[in-house]
């Protein structure tokens, strides 16, 4: 479930070779430096592995060492290697990009990295950890809204969120994925286990996602991530995605607030752009007229640090933070 992804990654995304030389800012422990071995074993390449995510060092050990290939794969850690003061695109080998983000980020950080072909994945740990990658050979545009196809053996379809209807393409709902990369399900829990699969062997991701008519996969956050403000359904990369567009701001996570009207609300917490400056009352007018208005955040708050796991920010916390702020829990 985990080889054989690595290898199709590595042979028809990435066009590994004995020459490449990889540089994973991620901890060992992660899926995101698994694949990366496993694809670099097949292609004869070299992985520039690190203990933990450091930007001052991986900066350097990929710009010393030749890399070629940077598997940074998450924003927080793209964003922290572009904005370093040390980074210095012209003095990188690098030509390819692994990265995720919202659209008008990825484009931003594409920007700044003009030497090398940033491309976007979509995947999950019970799918053996990557499903699609985008195309070095596709266009801007596609390569920074979509992840991409699925491997050859994968099979995806969306289906609406209420209803369970296999939906066409341009339709987002929840991706389910059918094919060799998919687990055999989790250890002991047979609920669990009959909840996420359909008695025809599709897994529900529990991620919400659209396929564009060639069927690349567009990923627009986890079902959880979805709010439900006074009953109209409001994706949070959404928000996210426009937020992004604001110059000040480097980075943006929208979660749910609670609200005595509309049940729950959506609450923008904001990393800003080192040395630039904006206020809740600047960043809710941007958005006003952009989007409905049930969907400009209600609250923004300004945070230095994010909540992690290894490599991830957890929403959870910050909907637990606002919540305790607004005094419901």
């Amino acid at each position: 479930a985990l080889v054989r992804p690595a290898v199709e990654a590595g042979r028809t995304r990435f066009f590994l070779g004995p020459d490449d030389r990889m540089g994973d800012p991620l901890p060992l422990v992660h899926m995101s430096v698994l694949l990366p071995i496993l694809g670099g074993l097949d292609a004869g390449a070299a992985l520039l592995a690190m203990e933990w995510v450091d930007p001052d060092v991986a900066l350097a050990y990929m710009r010393d060492e030749g890399a070629t290939v940077n598997f940074a794969s998450f924003p927080t850690i793209t964003e922290a290697l572009l904005n370093h003061p040390d980074w210095d695109d012209d003095a990188m080998s690098i030509r390819l990009v692994n990265n995720v983000g919202p659209p008008d980020l990825l484009v931003s950080m594409q920007e700044r990295m003009p030497s090398a072909v940033q491309i976007s994945a979509y995947g999950m740990t019970e799918c053996g950890g990557v499903i699609c990658f985008g195309d070095v050979n596709d266009t801007l545009e596609k390569r920074s809204q979509t992840s991409g196809w699925p491997f050859r053996g994968i099979e995806v379809q969306i289906r609406d969120l209420e209803t369970d209807e296999v939906l066409s393409p341009g339709n987002r709902g929840e991706i389910l994925v059918r094919g060799y990369c998919v687990f055999e399900g989790y250890y002991k829990d047979p609920d669990k286990n009959a909840e996420a699969f359909t008695d025809d062997g599709w897994f529900r991701t529990g991620d919400i996602c659209a396929l564009d008519e060639d069927g690349r996969v567009t990923y627009d956050g986890r079902v959880k991530d979805m709010l439900k403000v006074g009953g109209e359904n409001v994706a949070a990369a959404e928000i996210e995605g426009l937020l992004s567009q604001h110059p000040a701001v480097m980075l943006a996570q929208v979660v749910s607030a609670p609200d005595n009207k509309y049940i729950e609300v959506p609450a923008a917490f904001i990393q800003l752009v080192d040395g630039a400056s904006a206020s809740e009352d600047e960043l809710i007018e941007f958005c006003t007229g952009k989007v409905a208005s049930f969907k400009v955040p209600r609250y923004v708050r300004f945070v230095t640090e994010w909540p992690m796991s290894a490599t991830k920010i957890q929403k959870v916390k910050l909907r637990e933070e606002i919540a305790r702020e607004l005094g419901t829990t």
